[in-house]
This record gives structure tokens, C-alpha cells and sequence, in this order.
């Protein structure tokens, strides 16, 4: 991943305005499968925060804050 894509997704991982909120499974493993490309990893998460209503019966994912961890 190129400099200018690490700081593609940093942006977008500032504009994820709670990025601890739960999100669905379903969610989640779309995270998974786009990890290999991490604007498009954030990109997914951001649209999963926006469609997720029901935080009761959702699970935090754990992925976003390895994503969060290796871009510092």
C-alpha cells in the first residue's frame, strides 16, 4: 500500500465518527474480506456504523482497531 493510500484511509477512518460503536456480523466480515485494501476495509465499516440500529445484539469489531493500531 502506497503512502498516499495509507493516507486515503486515514481520512476516512477520521471521519468513522465512533469508531468503537458494535456492528453487525454481517458487517463485519466485510471488513474481513477487504483487509488486503484498507480504504476499502474503512470505506465498509463507515457504511456498516451507518446502517446499524440494533447495538444490543451486535459484536464490537475487532479488526477495525488492528487496522487502527498498524496505521499509527
Amino acid at each position: 500500500m502506497t503512502r498516499s493510500e495509507w493516507s486515503q484511509a486515514a481520512n476516512i477512518f477520521a471521519h468513522i465518527i465512533n469508531p468503537n460503536v458494535r456492528v453487525l456480523n454481517k458487517y463485519g466480515c466485510l471488513l474481513r474480506e477487504h483487509l488486503n485494501n484498507l480504504s476499502d476495509a474503512l470505506k465498509c465499516h463507515q457504511q456498516a456504523l451507518l446502517k446499524a440500529t440494533n447495538r444490543e445484539h451486535a459484536e464490537t469489531l475487532i479488526y477495525l482497531g488492528l487496522v487502527h493500531k498498524n496505521m499509527k
